[in-house]
């Protein structure tokens, strides 16, 4: 029997681009390391597609679905938009006129931050000029985003690990939770592309020279990180600061230096969130950690001109009635939670309702399969300092082993394991004379505000697991870094 042509396509296209992208990697002197052959780098993203691929069937054939799938479809629909009709594709994407064919693209959790999924849908409508609409090809093009990245990253990072090249290498390209997650279509893919080249074009705060091309990499990072996840550029900007008034002082007292520029960032903050309430740093934080609960919980969301309403997903065919297409009411003493439109920082619930109004469908939200009760923040620092240790517990920790919901859970858990184990050891091995010691504290500045921030906001042990992928090889860096005896000869 002949295998149907769509079959067939959908296997061929990828693998064309595939070959093409692998002759590319041989061409470009981007991809020359220290230490590795090109084929090596080959290698990496032959096995970063396998992963891609991993990511699409596991959520395909066990979850029934993911993010990925309506990025995708998100994409499709914004690339026949803009063929169909240019101009309402304009007023769409600039000017958030509503759309109702786009799933994901209208998101009630907008907040004061941009919606960074709108961002991945725009990427996939780009892939969409080149792959015909085969689903893997965009796999393939997300693998090759993220390799650039990490590449980036190994390039910055070996001057200062010049002895130990293969953990480098290892530490960035094979932690299972970075290869898996940032070769899907998804979001971390293109957060490693945008952190590799930024941090390679800045050198991560230390000496270089800025050229023109230099400029337009760091503010073309720089826009992809703001786009797709701005809490991450702000969690360099502390150690980003430190290495840059080590690199015009000296190393002598950096660690009261660094704490120095904690302290000024935390006052800048203040004073900003004094002056414009909607840039209050703690509020955003909280309003984010509400807007996470919300979605680990699940449920339907329908909107009207007045309030946004979260029916509980599982009783979603009872407590709702169709009235047409995409139009429903809510069944009479039904329970809900709701929100006033635009505002979602006070939401409350209702016990037997007796709304009559109309509501249009938004969206889904399947339930997540395992959530942690983490503590709601309030407006002070004080509440932040005491649930900060829980928080660092859960990005660090979760899924524990005796904390697990599902078979892939247990691949999370026991890395987890691994990784705690390589602290221990790092740290009874400690190097206290280690040198580059304002590099270290980059890589740990950044690990610790990054897990503070996902462990505050994020009760879904499976988005823990996705969120904390860009500090993993910060962390082993750090650990490789502190336990070093040997003398590093750097070349800039």
């Amino acid at each position: 029997k002949f295998i149907p042509l769509a079959l067939f396509m959908q296997v061929i296209v990828p693998i064309v681009y595939a070959l093409l992208l692998i002759l590319l990697i041989y061409k470009m002197k981007f991809f020359e390391i220290p230490g590795f052959s090109k084929g090596a780098i080959v290698f990496v993203f032959i096995v970063k597609i396998i992963a891609g691929t991993s990511v699409w069937w596991i959520y395909n054939y066990y979850y029934q679905g993911g993010d990925f799938q309506n990025y995708f479809n998100d994409g499709n629909k914004l690339f026949q938009l803009l063929i169909d009709n240019p101009k309402l594709f304009l007023q769409v994407v600039f000017s958030n006129k509503p759309y109702p064919e786009l799933q994901i693209w209208k998101n009630s959790f907008d907040s004061t931050l941009y919606n960074d999924a709108r961002t991945i849908s725009l990427l996939n409508m780009f892939f969409r000029f080149f792959s015909f609409g085969y689903f893997h090809v965009h796999t393939v093009f997300m693998c090759f985003l993220s390799l650039i990245g990490l590449t980036a990253l190994f390039k910055t990072f070996v001057k200062y690990l010049l002895n130990h090249k293969n953990k480098l290498f290892i530490a960035l390209f094979f932690v299972p939770s970075v290869l898996f997650w940032s070769s899907g279509v998804l979001k971390e893919g293109l957060l490693f592309f945008g952190l590799g080249i930024f941090l390679y074009s800045t050198n991560c705060g230390m000496p270089t020279s800025y050229t023109l091309k230099k400029i337009f990499f760091i503010l073309f990072s720089i826009s992809i990180l703001l786009l797709i996840k701005v809490y991450v550029i702000l969690a360099l900007l502390p150690g980003l600061a430190l290495n840059v008034l080590v690199n015009k002082t000296s190393e002598k007292f950096v660690v009261l230096k660094y704490f120095s520029i904690v302290i000024s960032f935390a006052v800048v903050t203040l004073l900003l969130g004094f002056i414009n309430p909607d840039y209050n740093v703690l509020k955003i934080i909280r309003d984010k950690q509400v807007n996470a609960i919300l979605e680990a919980r699940g449920g339907v969301y329908l909107e009207n001109n007045q309030k946004v309403v979260c029916i509980n997903f599982n009783n979603r065919l009872k407590e709702l009635n169709h009235i047409s297409k995409d139009t429903f009411k809510i069944t009479q003493g039904s329970d809900y939670i709701y929100w006033q439109a635009n505002d979602m920082s006070r939401f409350d619930s209702v016990k037997g309702s007796t709304d009559t109004s109309k509501y249009k469908l938004d969206y889904n939200i399947v339930p997540a399969q395992s959530i942690l009760h983490i503590d709601i923040l309030n407006t002070n620092f004080s509440n932040f300092f005491i649930i900060l240790p829980a928080a660092l517990f859960n990005s660090i920790c979760e899924p524990t082993l005796w904390n697990i919901n599902s078979k892939i859970q247990l691949f999370s858990a026991i890395e987890n394991v691994i990784i705690v184990l390589l602290i221990i050891v790092a740290l009874f091995f400690i190097n206290r004379r280690a040198e580059n010691k304002s590099f270290i504290i980059f890589c740990i500045s950044f690990v610790i505000i990054l897990f503070v921030l996902i462990g505050i906001t994020t009760p879904s042990v499976g988005a823990i697991v996705r969120y904390k992928t860009p500090a993993l090889p910060f962390l082993l860096i750090s650990l490789i870094q502190i336990t070093n005896k040997k003398k590093e000869t750097s070349h800039d």
